[in-house]
């Protein structure tokens, strides 16, 4: 026992000799950047000098303090000159374990940032100033080879006056956290050693806390399963979690996961690109599961809005692409959630002039039912939306076999597909007995049609910008309106002037659609006075359509052809 303990004791005062006496040979900043760089794998700069003095015990017998510090990328790697740092400390101290450095590992103990600066900075290029991934190396020398979480120890940490800044191209404002403050560390309850975190900053004046628990430290160092408990309180709400982690090799996770946000519109201040369909209270209640690279989704309940939706998500990271799976149930879903979830998948982005940017980066596939969705104008039945993506890119498919919508049914198939750049729309619809008076009503908010309508269509669409897609789409199909009657409008006047309203037994036509313009060389129209004919188009972007009645005997003694031109609804709504 005595010569383990003398040998430990002299290696111990070898190391430290070692390590105190490098800084007189090589200088103090050199030997705290050479280590800091070691560890982190981030060139390290000391610009306000640095000293070493005696550390607070035995085994951390050497302490260190240095001041304006920069930690940025290496400058062996291909990194644009204006890239800003990833981290800049007023000072920096800590106790070095120099035993550990035996066996090339370093750690510290009361660890103490004071006035920490975290940048995230993401060009236009897509060129970060953290990421070592896409940062070649200049030339074949060596330098840090990259962080290593097995280098580091840290037993308590104290965060002073920090700051965390995001920006980049796609924000609309930065993302800054203020006045950070955190402190760290092990402690003792109940025989076990466990680790305790707490931190507040402020976000735009509003405080912003974080506390966390991981308890038997032990076990969780020794792969055994360990409790842990994290919460998140913000203006917004709260978001708290509950479970057990291992640490050893691949991290098993589970735990149950709450979140309640009560006041919506302060994330949006947080986070300046949320669709503003997403601007509605939320509570949810879920399970999360990470096990041997599978990860595992369990929703139990998800309220937002006018929305409920429960289901299961799962990811698998075993495979050379990452392939996920996603399975919802929605007893009622908000259509404006729907268009906010294809937005987020890259679909479409309003805040960037091209569409669908490269977001994904997995395979997958997903599928949500719904029991009843809430549209703009009202509410249909049941349908189902499909979901897949393929090395990265997102397609989009809605089917429907027959929506209940305005006293008829809709069914069909939309399609989009995002791919360098651009977005292709494919549409396949069909239409049975639809209310003619209640459709034209929530597209225009008045009535002047009345009957069922039938139809079908088939449109494709390519483009970069919602514009283009109009500008570009092609399609034809067929409309008819049976049991029909027009009142008051510039098409019931051009018809017959001295009445007020019209029987229509039956109007038809087929249409083509090219370059925007929807057009019918022959609408036909059956009137309880006489037969019509009239060509047909409609600028769709410009909402400007043509009726050119061909002669006919209700318009005989008419001084020329009976032309109607104006935006659709101001010929059909009644006035």
């Amino acid at each position: 026992m005595f010569t383990w303990a003398a040998w430990f004791l002299a290696s111990l005062a070898f190391l430290s000799v070692v390590l105190a006496a490098l800084p007189i040979f090589v200088g103090t900043d050199r030997v705290i950047s050479a280590f800091g760089g070691w560890v982190t794998g981030y060139h390290v700069s000391i610009r306000g000098g640095s000293s070493l003095r005696l550390g607070t015990s035995l085994t951390a017998p050497v302490a260190f303090t240095a001041e304006d510090v920069v930690v940025s990328l290496p400058p062996d790697r291909f990194t644009p000159v204006d890239s800003p740092p990833l981290l800049r400390l007023a000072r920096i101290e800590a106790d070095v374990g120099v035993w550990a450095l035996a066996f090339g590992r370093m750690a510290l103990r009361n660890l103490r940032l004071v006035r920490p600066g975290m940048r995230f900075d993401r060009s236009s290029d897509g060129t970060t100033n953290w990421s070592l991934r896409d940062k070649p190396r200049l030339g074949a020398g060596g330098g840090p080879a990259g962080w290593s979480w097995g280098r580091l120890s840290v037993r308590d940490m104290i965060v002073e006056g920090g700051t965390i800044r995001v920006t980049g191209h796609r924000l609309v404002r930065d993302l800054s956290l203020t006045e950070v403050n955190v402190e760290s560390g092990l402690f003792r309850t109940s025989g076990e050693t466990a680790f305790r975190l707490r931190g507040d900053a402020l976000h735009m004046g509003d405080a912003v806390y974080v506390e966390g628990e991981l308890s038997r430290l032990g076990d969780y160092l020794a792969g055994t399963r360990a409790p842990f408990t994290l919460s998140l309180i913000a203006p917004p709400g709260e978001t708290r979690a509950k479970g057990t982690i291992a640490g050893r090799g691949r991290p098993a996770v589970t735990a149950e996961i709450s979140i309640d946000l009560d006041a919506p519109e302060e994330l949006a201040h947080m986070w300046p690109g949320m669709p503003a369909a997403l601007n509605d209270p939320l509570a949810a209640r879920a399970q999360a599961s990470l096990l041997g690279g599978r990860a595992v989704l369990v929703v139990r309940s998800f309220l937002l809005g006018k929305t409920d939706i429960a289901g299961r998500a799962e990811i698998d990271f075993n495979e050379k692409l990452p392939q996920m799976s996603i399975d919802l149930d929605a007893g009622a879903l908000d259509f404006d959630h729907l268009a906010a979830l294809a937005r987020s998948f890259g679909l479409f982005v309003e805040s960037m002039p091209e569409m669908a940017p490269d977001l994904l980066t997995v395979d997958g596939d997903a599928r949500l039912n719904w029991r009843r969705m809430v549209l703009p104008w009202g509410e249909i039945g049941a349908g189902m939306a499909g979901l897949s993506w393929r090395a990265g890119v997102p397609n989009l498919a809605i089917e429907t076999a027959s929506l209940p919508l305005f006293g008829g049914t809709l069914g069909g198939r939309f399609e989009l597909t995002a791919s360098e750049g651009k977005t292709a729309l494919s549409v396949n619809l069909t239409a049975n007995d639809i209310a003619a008076e209640d459709l034209l009503r929530a597209g225009s908010g008045g009535g002047g049609v009345v009957g069922r309508l039938h139809g079908t269509a088939e449109i494709l669409a390519v483009g970069s910008r919602p514009d283009d897609l109009l500008s570009a789409s092609v399609g034809s199909g067929r409309l008819s309106l049976s049991e029909g009657r027009i009142f008051g409008s510039a098409l019931q006047r051009a018809v017959a002037k001295d009445r007020r309203d019209l029987r229509l037994g039956r109007a038809s036509m087929d249409f083509r659609l090219e370059g925007g313009v929807l057009s019918s060389p022959e609408l036909l129209m059956d009137f309880d006075i006489g037969h019509a004919r009239a060509a047909f188009d409609w600028d769709l972007a410009a909402d400007d359509a043509s009726l050119r009645f061909q002669p006919s005997p209700i318009h005989e003694g008419a001084a020329g052809p009976v032309i109607l031109n104006g935006r659709l609804r101001e010929l059909l709504v009644a006035r």
